[in-house]
């Protein structure tokens, strides 16, 4: 059942009543369109693009890898974004100022819980809906299938806050394949993921990133570098942006707290 939801063109977010350990889901729901690039002329199995001063040759996607494309991407997003991968918290906190509180606090609260000690806690998830036009998205991405030989593509997603993402990715960014000078060992379509959900690059306050420099991305060994919105996997309470974004237009009356650290009493039910 759920408890309660809003809609935005940024995302959507469902709230779900308390378990009996007092933890509540709350997951955004993205829908995502994913458009196969085709070369320009119809009768064309091969194309080719510029970008960054690089050609990129692209064939046309087969069914069969298309298919495979889409059920990776969707895979790998909801693996990274969900426990036990991300695990990111949100602890409420009362405002006693505002006189709703009470009630608010109360919807985290279990009508039968399994022990007093569990406090209330908010489990951070994401769900991703794959939908067949851009006009039903919330971000939507053109892919290219690269040939073997051509060199590795920067994807990207333009970051446009109230208005639907756009960006545009490759075969190779569902790849687990190991780093080379040009590829990081990345799941990039969940770095993409996290700028459609309002996340800017790890060192984005950096006086010397005003574009899309490397510092952007931290400096390597710092922690920073190994954010997932830098150029490693590691996601921490910096991430929680969005579901906290989310959580305070659900819950005026209550404060949240987002930690990486779930509640000691909690660890043994896991």
């Amino acid at each position: 059942m759920i408890s309660r939801y809003f809609s935005s063109v940024d995302f959507d977010v469902a709230l779900f009543h308390p378990n009996q350990r007092n933890i509540s889901a709350l997951d955004i729901l993205l829908r995502v369109h994913l458009n196969p690039r085709a070369p320009a002329n119809p009768a064309a199995n091969e194309d080719s693009l510029v970008a960054d001063g690089e050609r990129y040759k692209f064939r046309r996607w087969t069914v069969g890898e298309w298919g495979i494309f889409q059920a990776e991407f969707k895979r790998n997003v909801e693996q990274y974004f969900n426990w036990p991968t991300m695990g990111l918290w949100l602890l409420p906190t009362p405002m006693d100022r505002l006189p709703d509180w009470q009630t608010e606090y109360g919807e985290f609260i279990s009508p039968q819980p399994l022990s007093p000690r569990f406090r209330p806690v908010v489990q951070c998830g994401l769900s991703v809906t794959l939908v067949p036009t851009k006009a039903q998205s919330h971000v939507s991405f053109d892919v290219l299938r690269l040939f073997d030989n051509a060199p590795d593509f920067r994807s990207f997603v333009r970051m446009k806050r109230n208005k639907r993402d756009t960006g545009v990715l490759t075969n190779r960014d569902t790849s687990r394949q190991a780093p080379s000078p040009k590829r990081k060992q990345q799941n990039v379509v969940s770095h993409e993921v996290g700028h459609a959900l309002g996340l800017e690059h790890s060192n984005q306050n950096d006086p010397k990133c005003t574009r899309n420099e490397n510092i952007c991305y931290g400096k390597p060994g710092t922690p920073q570098h190994r954010n997932l919105m830098g150029e490693g996997n590691e996601i921490t309470t910096a991430n929680a942006i969005p579901w906290v974004r989310a959580i305070m237009r659900l819950t005026p009356s209550l404060s949240w707290y987002p930690t990486d650290q779930l509640p000691k009493e909690m660890h043994f039910l896991m």
